[in-house]
């Protein structure tokens, strides 16, 4: 309770959304009332991204300064405990709750199958 107490001001918000305004692999820039124009970015260990300009993100404000510690979730269609990957592209890797994988909408099944987008049966496997 003390540490929660200590960082706050009465000015400045912990937490607030922003847009991110300019997107690089040097630099990352986002408005809202924490406005910054070197944010630091956090993610999941192994994971890296750069948001494009639009998204939005959650700033935090911190004792070394605003950090970014990712953008809004967009992915409704998971269901609990399923994870998707994807790019401004529309590339995208889902891992099932099943143990398949999708990758661009093609179906990978741990038991060796695959299947396309219309579920009809690329390769056979042992399922």
């Amino acid at each position: 309770m003390w540490i929660s107490r200590k960082f706050k001001t009465k000015n400045m918000p912990e937490t607030e959304a922003g847009v991110v305004t300019l997107s690089s692999a040097e630099k990352t820039e986002a408005a809202s009332s924490l406005t910054s124009r070197n944010l630091t970015s956090y993610a999941p260990y192994g994971y890296s991204f750069c948001a494009p300009a639009g998204e939005e993100v959650l700033m935090l404000n911190t004792m070394s300064g605003v950090s970014c510690a990712g953008t809004k979730m967009k992915n409704s269609f998971l269901a609990g405990g399923e994870i998707s990957l994807s790019s401004l592209g529309n590339a995208k890797i889902i891992l099932k709750n099943d143990g398949s994988v999708q990758i661009n909408g093609v179906t990978f099944t741990s038991g060796g199958k695959i299947y396309d987008e219309s579920g009809g049966v690329i390769y056979g496997g042992s399922d």
